[in-house]
């Protein structure tokens, strides 16, 4: 297939792709996806919150204000729904999604910046109520293996 050459001048097609901040437990590990959308860069976070004495939830949003430029990267994660299991996951059957109901809210707001590096993102999180799961984290870039 040829490539299309339509897309604005100012994206980077090389930031494209999903990212991977790995944890001592796998289950755990935080997931940044980058894509383009109406020419525009688009972002999804997978991530997970340590809800105290309960363990841990899982949350999947939407990146807000993502801001992507000169190597630096920012944006705001807000209200998350919490669940028991990953959002990071395909689903194979729509009942399978139905029974994971949520386990509550976090409503904090999470803000991140940093840079993109050579081999993935760098970002620092700030929150207001204690709610990052790192206060810095590396996210490696993973690559298809061919």
């Amino acid at each position: 297939m040829a490539e299309s050459k339509t897309t604005s001048e100012k994206l980077n097609a090389d930031l494209i792709g999903i990212y991977e901040y790995k944890t001592p437990e796998q289950s755990e590990n935080h997931y940044i996806v980058i894509d383009t959308l109406n020419g525009n860069y688009n972002g999804l976070y997978f991530g997970t919150e340590d809800s105290g004495g309960h363990g841990v939830f899982f949350y999947g949003n939407g990146m807000e204000k993502l801001n992507l430029e000169n190597d630096k990267i920012s944006f705001e994660i807000g209200k998350r729904n919490l669940y028991q299991t990953t959002r990071f996951r395909i689903v194979k059957k729509r009942k399978n999604l139905e029974k994971d109901s949520t386990s509550g809210v976090s409503n904090g707001q999470l803000k991140y910046n940093g840079k993109i590096t050579k081999n993935g993102i760098k970002v620092k999180c700030e929150s207001e109520f204690g709610d990052c799961w790192e206060n810095e984290m590396n996210f490696e870039k993973l690559t298809e293996n061919k």
